[in-house]
């Protein structure tokens, strides 16, 4: 029943797989029930759960109209967003024992040969994060004195599918 939540809130919900498949039919249940009043074990009527599914390019379609998720199609908020290109860069062939440092390699290619701007790198761990964030500022800042290239390092914890 959730009963120590009143909201839910799933980001990134385009990046669908089984376990968010799911949570969503298991919240579609329990939304109604929430809202008529059911009782929580401690016998106190829980107040309607609120689910909020995120994404920035899900559509929107596919759960509003899908009548197994919800009988009354729920409200829909758009939120105008900015969009900043991308580029994908990728290696061909990659060692499997030694995708970090080859991913090192690519970053360090990329930021000496290319324009400005932001790189990402998915990477498994802290530790993985850690040691290439040590990696790139040793790399990146070898025979520099005064100014240094900024290494920084964004960690969004949370299960990997």
């Amino acid at each position: 029943l959730l009963s120590n939540s009143s909201a839910v809130i799933i980001d990134e919900a385009h990046e669908r797989g089984v376990n968010s498949d799911i949570l969503i039919g298991l919240l579609s249940r329990l939304v109604p029930m929430r809202r008529a009043g059911v009782k929580g074990p401690k016998g106190n009527i829980l107040p309607p759960l609120k689910v909020i599914i995120m994404s920035a390019t899900l559509r929107v379609t596919d759960f509003t109209e899908n009548e197994n998720l919800f009988r009354v199609p729920p409200p829909v908020v758009e939120v105008a967003a900015r969009q900043f290109p991308v580029t994908v860069h990728f290696a061909r062939r990659t060692a499997m024992l030694d995708y970090l440092n080859e991913a090192l390699k690519k970053a360090v290619k990329i930021h000496r040969k290319l324009p400005g701007g932001g790189i990402l790198i998915f990477l498994t761990g802290r530790r993985e994060i850690d040691w290439m964030v040590n990696k790139l500022d040793q790399e990146l800042n070898k025979g520099r004195k005064r100014t240094r290239a900024r290494v920084v390092a964004k960690i969004r914890d949370g299960p990997l599918n």
